[in-house]
């Protein structure tokens, strides 16, 4: 973080630094595409990944 915080544009150098993880997980989907990347469409929840109504 501090890293970001220390650069004159720190908003773009957080953009840049996420596009450049996007383009390395696109390299990594590429490289393994017979895992399954899609989302999971499971009906069950478990009541830990649920965030509390306010």
């Amino acid at each position: 973080m501090q890293d970001f915080l220390s650069e004159e544009d720190h908003v773009v150098a957080i953009k840049k630094f996420f596009l450049q993880a996007l383009d390395e997980l696109e390299k990594i989907k590429d490289q393994y595409s017979k895992l399954p990347w899609g989302a999971s469409h499971d009906k069950g929840e478990n009541p830990d990944d649920v965030l509390p109504a306010t």
